[in-house]
C-alpha cells in the first residue's frame, strides 16, 4: 500500500511541467508549515492537560518518542517550541508563515521575555541557525573571565 501510494505521487511529480512542479513544491511547504503548527497546538494542549500520563508516559518527551514515534531531536524541538508558543503566541503565527523554524524557537525560547519577544522574534525571521546562534549570543553576552593572565604578566603577584 505504501509503495503504491509513493509510486503514484512520484509519477504525478515526474509528469508535471516545470512551473507546475515548482508551484506544487511551494504549496506543499505552506501545507507543511500549517500541519506542523497544528501539531504544536495539539502538543500544547496535551502538555497543559498532562494527557501523556493517561498514555502511560511519565513525560511529554516519552509520549512524543514512544507513542507518537517522533525522533528524539524532533520531539525535543517540538515540545520546547510548543511550551514557548504557549507563553508567546506570536511564535505560532511566525512558524505558520515559515518565518521561524523549530530550531530557532528552541534556541531563542530561554531568552524571550514579555518585554523583548516581539523584537527578538522579529529579528529572527528567516534567519539561519548560525544567525540565530549569533542573536542568542547578543541577547546573553558572556561576561569577561576574571583572573585571566595577560600575556607577559607574571603568574603570581610580586611580594
Amino acid at each position: 500500500m505504501l509503495q503504491a501510494s509513493m509510486g503514484t505521487h512520484t509519477g504525478m511529480f515526474a509528469s508535471m511541467e516545470d512551473r507546475a512542479l515548482l508551484d506544487a513544491a511551494r504549496h506543499l511547504v505552506i501545507e507543511e508549515h500549517l500541519a506542523a503548527a497544528a501539531l504544536l497546538r495539539a502538543l500544547m494542549e496535551i502538555d497543559a492537560r498532562r494527557l501523556y500520563l493517561g498514555e502511560g508516559c511519565a513525560s511529554m518527551f516519552t509520549d512524543c518518542t514512544q507513542v507518537l514515534h517522533l525522533a528524539e531531536r524532533a520531539a525535543y524541538n517540538r515540545i520546547e517550541a510548543a511550551r514557548a508558543a504557549r507563553r508567546y503566541p506570536l511564535i505560532l503565527e511566525l512558524f505558520e508563515q515559515g518565518a521561524v523554524t523549530l530550531t530557532a524557537v528552541r534556541l531563542l525560547a530561554p531568552h524571550l521575555t514579555v518585554e523583548n519577544h516581539v523584537a527578538v522574534l522579529g529579528s529572527a525571521t528567516h534567519k539561519s541557525k548560525r544567525e540565530i546562534e549569533e542573536l542568542v549570543c547578543a541577547l546573553k553576552p558572556t561576561p569577561p573571565v576574571s583572573g585571566r593572565r595577560v600575556q607577559g604578566q607574571a603568574r603570581w603577584p610580586a611580594r
